[in-house]
């Protein structure tokens, strides 16, 4: 019991410096929030006629510098030495939407990732074939794979197709130093005559293996994508044509013969890539298999149903055990940086450049409202936690006295009570003694 109530306080004292944690952050996001306003009025001011180009530009310079503030305060604020702001953790779906009805009825597979559930052993998730259950949680950690510690293998997989998509979100952290060597998403158990998708180490290109023949093999340009950010890669066999896409933009095509014909075959995610001996190293999650081939505007809709996000991530622990569920839950803050706002390059310098600036500005704010409004919940709840805990241990405290300390109501009373018997005692013995005395002196008269 003192074990727990020890523990339990030191629990209170983590919750409350998570919420000093979420108030560095919030402070930040106010101040940001001040820049934003601003660049808001300088883009209604640069959006109207009655200026010239030369009077624009000079707007425009206050515009950028209260854009390089937001970037300077998104990269700077940081807790106790961890960076809050700038994108540098990463977590995954984010309010996930559910999709419609004409992609769930051929759907394949679909699975998704949680990095609480990294297993060092080397199968650190689970994979369920035509699982087609959807999340519908605020929040579904991203699962992270290096491919020597964790990846997911699934048992057979049997398909017999022309048509197929393979969707699935990837954050790709730093480049590799050699070309040679590829990071595989998606493997078979056949090598080179299965379907394989990967990203190329250090040139951004993906290559994509659809069926088992030679001719089916795409690679896409170099520098298809980018890393340390979120990507929607969808390869795609729709007919006789095979695509890959990286955001909807097409990076890459060409026409097959014959059709995707796997049969008993083991699917491996984010495992590592035995014929150049190079891991996956990086992020994965939502990843489905559909058995039919997307459109742009199918693939569009992909992007619009999950919003991924970068930002910091931390797990809280606050309980006595390691149960997730029970003791701990995490703390998760949006990126505020440029990019994630989705102001990079964006400037008042024209009439026509204002004018869409203000669109974009109305978004950043909507964003930043969400991680504030984020932020003040999860404080609200690690409050409330932290009163939860207070009473644990002060009850468990209260259990502990009642079998190890004195009852002081109890010993006092018998005190009082042997005290009396004594008392009582001592005057009858002095009574005893004066007896003699007395008949002594009635004696001698």
């Amino acid at each position: 019991m003192r074990s727990d109530v020890s523990t339990l306080n030191q629990g209170i004292r983590n919750a409350n410096d998570a919420i000093s944690m979420i108030q560095t952050a919030d402070g930040a996001l106010e101040v940001i929030d001040e820049k934003l306003i601003r660049m808001k009025e300088l883009s209604e001011q640069a959006s109207t006629g009655t200026y010239t180009s030369d009077q624009r530009i000079i707007i425009d310079s206050e515009f950028q510098a209260m854009a390089s503030e937001i970037q300077r305060i998104a990269s700077a604020t940081e807790f106790n030495g961890i960076k809050l702001l700038d994108g540098s953790s990463v977590f995954g779906v984010q309010g996930v939407k559910p999709l419609s009805e004409r992609f769930k009825d051929r759907l394949w597979a679909h699975w998704e990732f949680d990095n609480n559930t990294l297993d060092s052993s080397g199968n650190g998730f689970n994979g369920v074939n035509h699982d087609v259950s959807y999340a519908q949680g605020e929040y579904n950690e991203a699962g992270y794979f290096d491919g020597s510690t964790s990846y997911v293998e699934v048992p057979s997989f049997d398909m017999n197709s022309t048509e197929l998509t393979i969707s699935v979100w990837v954050n790709l952290k730093s480049p590799g130093t050699s070309s040679e060597k590829a990071r595989q998403i998606l493997s078979t158990s056949e090598g080179d005559n299965g379907m394989q998708l990967e990203i190329w180490g250090d040139t951004g290109k993906i290559m994509f293996d659809a069926t088992n023949r030679a001719d089916s093999r795409l690679t896409s340009s170099a520098g298809a994508i980018d890393f340390n950010k979120w990507h929607l890669i969808t390869a795609t066999v729709n007919g006789n044509n095979s695509s890959i896409f990286v955001d909807n933009v097409l990076v890459g095509s060409r026409t097959i013969s014959g059709s995707i014909t796997l049969s008993g075959v083991r699917l491996n995610i984010g495992k590592d890539d035995p014929r150049w001996d190079q891991n996956w190293h990086g992020y994965l999650d939502d990843f489905r298999i559909y058995s039919r081939g997307f459109s742009q505007g199918e693939i569009q809709e992909q992007l619009d149903a999950v919003d991924h996000e970068d930002g910091f991530s931390s797990l809280i622990q606050f309980g006595k055990n390691d149960n997730i569920n029970e003791s701990s839950y995490y703390v998760n803050i949006n990126s505020a940086t440029l990019s994630s706002f989705n102001l990079a390059g964006v400037n008042i310098k024209t009439q026509n450049d204002a004018q869409k600036s203000l669109v974009a500005l109305d978004k950043a704010m909507v964003k930043k409202d969400n991680i504030r409004a984020n932020l003040g919940a999860v404080q609200n709840r690690l409050e409330n936690t932290i009163s939860n805990l207070q009473i644990q241990s002060e009850n468990l405290q209260g259990a502990e006295s009642q079998i190890s300390d004195t009852d002081v109501a109890e010993e006092m009373t018998n005190f009082v009570k042997q005290q009396i018997l004594s008392q009582a005692a001592t005057a009858m013995l002095t009574q005893a003694n004066s007896i003699p005395k007395i008949a002594l002196q009635i004696i001698t008269g």
